[in-house]
């Protein structure tokens, strides 16, 4: 997809006209009610800025559209009960499609987030066809029903490493498998086995996404966000909203350079330090595999022998990773996760925080480290939430006010 194609769907409900601004105040009440779950009339004019009668022909709106309901009436000491308002789940819905380097999921999923079906398939390695195979298997089963019932669907978002092509050593992958990626066109191919519209994002940027769209609540709308995968990927977040960048390259934490874990004289990229490629590699060495791990518990503990060095091996240059990234952009926290056992992900984020604490931070705000929500579905929950985001979101010029 074109950055001017992009830059052109961005600035949809945007502008003078009464039209764009119907759309913009729209799109800010959806969000505030998705960031808070529940909002009164009220709540909603102090968040906007927006007059009474403004705000109440807005979510009359809305209802009547089906995006939002009314929820139970708050009864209060003082004055009136109040009538606080919510997404309507079934208000939309959307798929989410993520290719991996060992998997393809999809998603269907409603407007508050919600998975409601969902379809995945292993391979040792992705291809143009394999992954063509599995989508045109997936995707009816998940949204015949849909399709008859005339409900809402907005869109099909993608979120996939770029330059696949790239990976096929890695993988122990053929490199003539592999390179059918370089001039396979993911967006064109799709399109003709469906009639939607597609966004297509990097993985990393897509699992940020999903933090940023459907996570938990965080104490700031700015953050790094790092996603340990087969290889480490990252995004950030700025006023509420996903930044990219003007190449799409904003939060490549991979490229990032750090102190080698084996030799902290020498600078490696993260990429190279902090991904589970690394750990697949010391397991593959004592004739184990990662398909070990998926078989094991929800804890890894039968692998701690290879988990625990490997954990212990990514947290200075996590850390000096996100020092870098803070001091650069000011964003006040980390979020951490990835495709692994919460528990796992609880120790990387206790480990990072020990390796901030014993750095350097002089001319430096403190930052939190948290861990993410989503864990392994995170990539195509943040996928899935592409259409929604670019239908009912807005975009980094936020009107919101404390509430």
């Amino acid at each position: 997809m074109s950055q001017d194609k992009e830059r052109a769907r961005q600035k949809k409900g945007r502008g003078s006209g009464p039209a764009n601004v119907r759309a913009y105040n729209d799109r800010l009440v959806l969000s505030l009610l998705r960031q808070h779950g529940e909002l009164s009339k009220a709540e909603l004019t102090r968040a906007t800025g927006l007059s009474a009668q403004s705000l109440s022909v807005i979510v009359e709106r809305l209802t009547q559209v089906g995006l939002i309901d009314r929820g139970e009436k708050r009864r209060g000491k003082i004055g009136q009960p109040s009538t606080p308002y919510k997404l309507r789940a079934d208000g939309a819905f959307s798929l989410g499609l993520k290719i991996g380097r060992r998997s393809f999921e999809l998603l269907l999923i409603d407007f508050v987030g919600n998975i409601r079906r969902s379809l995945r398939q292993t391979c040792d390695y992705p291809t143009p066809e394999g992954l063509l195979t599995f989508f045109k298997r997936g995707y009816q089963g998940l949204v015949s029903d849909l399709v008859a019932a005339d409900e809402p669907l907005v869109g099909l978002g993608v979120a996939l490493p770029f330059q696949l092509w790239q990976w096929g050593e890695v993988l122990n992958a053929p490199e003539s498998e592999m390179s059918a990626w370089r001039d396979f066109d993911v967006e064109k191919e799709l399109s003709a086995l469906t009639d939607l519209q597609i966004w297509i994002c990097n993985d990393a940027t897509a699992a940020c996404a999903a933090e940023l769209f459907f996570g938990k609540a965080v104490p700031s709308p700015n953050f790094l966000y790092l996603y340990v995968g087969t290889f480490i990927g990252g995004g950030i977040a700025i006023n509420g909203a996903l930044y990219e960048g003007p190449s799409g390259n904003a939060g490549a934490v991979g490229s990032m350079l750090v102190p080698s874990p084996d030799k902290p004289s020498d600078v490696v990229q993260l990429i190279e330090v902090a991904s589970m490629n690394r750990l697949e590699q010391a397991m593959q060495a004592s004739g184990e595999t990662l398909e070990t791990l998926e078989q094991s518990s929800s804890s890894w503990s039968q692998q701690e022998v290879f988990v625990a060095p490997w954990i212990q091996s990514m947290r200075m240059p996590l850390a000096c990773a996100s020092i870098n990234a803070l001091a650069a952009m000011d964003l006040g926290q980390v979020i951490v996760d990835g495709a692994m056992p919460s528990s796992i992900v609880e120790r990387l984020v206790e480990d990072l925080s020990k390796a901030v604490g014993d750095l350097p931070m002089e001319g430096l705000s403190p930052f939190s480290i948290n861990t993410g929500t989503h864990g392994a579905l995170a990539r195509a929950l943040g996928a899935a939430g592409l259409p929604l985001m670019q239908q009912y979101g807005v975009d980094g010029d936020r009107l919101q006010r404390p509430i």
